[in-house]
């Protein structure tokens, strides 16, 4: 099975931004993702819909609209209290989670 690599729709090859896009990717996106679990996990829900929330607004400035796509729907989820919808986006926004990396330092696929 071949998993398909996420870029963000921003251009890397501007330094600038390839070097902000790194630093989000690299340290960033997984603090959010982590406190993402750790609040489903824990039932933190108030919690959780602000930890989405961020990731919702970072994501798409960062050029991932999937990301932000994911945690709007997420977002309802949480409003509605459809707790076991909320985990299976959570696990959705994982797997993208998994597939984020860029161009030129994407292993995501790969096979040796």
């Amino acid at each position: 099975m071949h998993i398909t690599p996420i870029h963000s729709i921003l251009s890397a090859q501007d330094a600038d931004v390839a070097q902000l896009l790194q630093r989000y990717i690299s340290q960033s996106l997984p603090t959010l993702i982590q406190n993402i679990n750790a609040y489903l996990a824990q039932k933190q829900w108030l919690s959780l819909q602000h930890e989405v929330h961020r990731l919702k607004g970072s994501g798409g400035g960062y050029g991932f609209p999937m990301v932000s796509e994911v945690c709007h729907q997420i977002e309802k989820e949480i409003a509605h209290e459809h707790w076991p919808a909320v985990a299976e986006r959570v696990a959705e926004l994982n797997q993208y989670y998994q597939r984020i990396c860029l161009p030129d330092e994407c292993h995501v696929g790969a096979t040796k």
